[in-house]
């Protein structure tokens, strides 16, 4: 289902359609060496995903097949996607941070699989993940998770003393995470602008190599934004007497209040000294 002949045009040909299969006759006698050509129009509904097949075969109408070793021929299109693009967006899983993903977009494969690269402000990959779903959430690069408890932060380094700093390691405060889909292409939008398209309407009427020449791998980008560090799941809370970072809390908060303290003890510590 998702396809309708639109016309098949061919001199002396007579062509009907049941279903999904064409079937046209040719009332005349080929010689060897002749031709009869054959144009056949159809189009393909927006919920045609992935490879489209097309398959010709020819009969001969009273001995049946021409020749069973070659009377007929395949060709495969891919239905292009439309319409792609992927969101995200960061969050606490109690001490975790975490991104939501989602991707959308017209003529998605079922099931992927999808790349995601994320790639940090100087453009290295830091990760790479596969999934099989559009709504997916996935750690952000660089949380180490063990059995359910947070044991390393992005932005952190814990010290062989057991405390916790922070640490420029590129990523935070922000990420890019880009989707590519290895099985499907998509329209590349200045191209299919150029061609007079790119909508819905032009994807219908554009064939061959006008068609070909306007398709590039699918992919998508988003620029996600780590917690902020009130959030609690930002960094490593502060440091029990084992020196283990309990859950929860965030650490360059905890910093600050240390330095805040220390500097009221300092106040405290000379007011005294001036009685």
């Amino acid at each position: 289902s998702g396809f309708t002949l639109v016309s098949a045009t061919g001199t002396g040909w007579t062509c009907a359609a049941v279903s999904q299969t064409v079937t046209c006759t040719y009332p005349g006698f080929l010689g060897l060496g002749d031709t009869a050509s054959l144009v056949i129009d159809a189009t393909v509904s927006a919920t045609v995903v992935g490879s489209v097949t097309n398959t010709a075969s020819i009969l001969d109408g009273e001995e049946g097949p021409v020749d069973t070793d070659d009377n007929s021929s395949t060709a495969d299109w891919e239905r292009p996607v439309a319409g792609l693009a992927i969101a995200g967006s960061a969050l606490c899983v109690g001490a975790a941070p975490y991104v939501d993903v989602t991707i959308t977009g017209r003529g998605l494969p079922s099931d992927g699989p999808f790349t995601l690269t994320w790639t940090d402000a100087d453009g290295r990959v830091v990760r790479v993940d596969t999934v099989t779903s559009t709504s997916s959430r996935l750690l952000w690069p660089g949380t180490g998770l063990t059995a359910g408890t947070v044991t390393d932060w992005p932005g952190w380094r814990r010290t062989s003393g057991g405390s916790w700093v922070a640490d420029d390691d590129g990523l935070t405060p922000t990420l890019t995470l880009t989707l590519t889909i290895a099985s499907a292409t998509m329209l590349e939008p200045g191209r299919a602008a150029a061609l007079g398209g790119g909508g819905s309407a032009w994807l219908a009427a554009a064939t061959g190599t006008t068609l070909a020449a306007a398709l590039v791998p699918a992919s998508a980008s988003v620029v996600l934004t780590y917690p902020p560090d009130s959030a609690a799941c930002a960094g490593p809370a502060p440091s029990d007497s084992s020196g283990l970072a309990p859950s929860g809390g965030s650490g360059r908060g905890v910093l600050l209040g240390l330095l805040l303290v220390v500097v009221g003890g300092v106040l405290v510590l000379a007011s005294r000294q001036r009685t």
